[in-house]
């Protein structure tokens, strides 16, 4: 597999909830809004789906995002509170918006938080995502203390 996307993905997981739901790879495709390409290359382990692919494929399936990965690869970071609920990075931003916290975030400034390049997290800022991803904000602290190297030699 590809070393980008999703640690702990699971294809073979893929596979096997899209034969339980007696799904074609080319019906997936069309439930999820991606290629049969894609599909494909995701249960071959050829190609990692990225955060916002393997949630759209969990809403199609009708299953947690979690259930495609193995959980204790995804990591402890804003990345795994994302994936665990289940939202694309877009849809964070929606979900941010729609609570006035929008203007504290742009999409880039929340990618470069996930990717552990910004160092500081406010009070605010923990406590937005904290709704957005129906967790703690000490959980949404803890994660960026590890995206920016809490785990960096687990990575």
């Amino acid at each position: 597999m590809t070393n980008r996307g999703v640690p702990g993905f699971d294809p073979a997981r893929l596979r096997q909830l899209r034969k339980q739901r007696a799904l074609l790879p080319s019906q997936l495709a069309d439930l999820a809004g991606l290629s049969r390409s894609a599909i494909s290359q995701y249960e071959a382990a050829v190609v990692v789906p990225n955060a916002d692919s393997l949630a759209t494929l969990a809403r199609a399936l009708r299953v947690s995002p979690l259930e495609l990965v193995v959980a204790d690869e995804i990591g402890h970071g804003l990345l795994g509170l994302r994936i665990a609920a289940g939202l694309t990075q877009a849809e964070v931003m929606e979900r941010l918006s729609a609570h006035a916290y929008g203007d504290a975030f742009s999409l880039s400034r929340y990618k470069s938080l996930e990717r552990g390049k910004v160092r500081r997290l406010t009070n605010a800022d923990a406590e937005a995502l904290a709704g957005v991803f129906s967790v703690a904000p000490e959980s949404v602290r803890a994660a960026h203390l590890w995206d920016l190297g809490g785990a960096a030699g687990a990575r």
